[in-house]
């Protein structure tokens, strides 16, 4: 008995889907086409041989499904490394104001939120604020306090104009610089990704940091 041969491709192709494991669908490559070929050839109605545009079409039908399980697996691949890496635990952070020690203030024309750390050691502490470019524009006497402070763009030689700043405590004890700590500052976070195997936060300000260099959260 004489079987057709898209009777025999169908069969083989269910033999290779159904027999192997998920993970070995991107096994059905050129090899097994040329298996399959071979397999047609073999079986085909001498009398009604199968057209070779059927060939073709079918190589292109398996080349399609080769790619489609290889982009599956590069995309498996991807979202396995984002879940491992704990991306989705800081999706709930995204949009929340952030304060950090570790990025600039930027001052944008109004008052600007910082905070500085009491030092128990210290009888007086000055704030030190910074431009971009390192120079001190401005020194003043802070109260010890946890509290949130304000900077109203207040400088030694008037109104700073926008930009970033670095603002720094810097602790005396009779006198004597005993300390310094840069203050905290906060900014939205806008966003989060991978880099290098590792989480970064990105801030509205630009700057990217560790999630180990989050002081707090707070909703805007």
């Amino acid at each position: 008995m004489l079987t057709s041969t898209n009777a025999v491709s169908n069969a083989a192709a269910a033999s290779l889907t159904s027999s192997a494991p998920a993970n070995a669908a991107a096994s059905v490559d050129f090899q097994n086409f040329l298996k399959l070929l071979t397999a047609q050839l073999r079986h085909q109605d001498p009398l009604s041989p199968l057209d070779s545009t059927q060939f073709v079409a079918q190589l292109a039908s398996f080349s399609t499904v080769e790619q489609l399980v290889n982009a599956n697996a590069r995309l498996d691949a991807i979202a396995t490394k984002l879940s491992g890496a704990g991306l989705d635990d800081y999706a709930a952070w995204i949009g929340q104001q952030a304060e950090t020690a570790k990025a600039p203030l930027i001052f944008d024309g109004s008052p600007t939120p910082f905070r500085i750390a009491k030092n128990a050691a210290a009888d007086r502490i000055d704030l030190v604020i910074k431009d971009a470019s390192g120079a001190v524009v401005h020194r003043t006497n802070v109260a010890a306090t946890d509290d949130i402070l304000i900077w109203d763009g207040t400088t030694s030689a008037g109104k700073a104009p926008s930009g970033a700043y670095t603002l720094s405590a810097e602790y005396f004890d009779d006198g004597k610089l005993i300390a310094t700590a840069p203050a905290s500052t906060f900014s939205p976070i806008s966003g989060a990704r991978i880099v290098d195997g590792e989480v970064r936060l990105r801030l509205v300000s630009g700057v990217e940091l560790d999630p180990a260099d989050i002081i707090g959260l707070s909703r805007l």
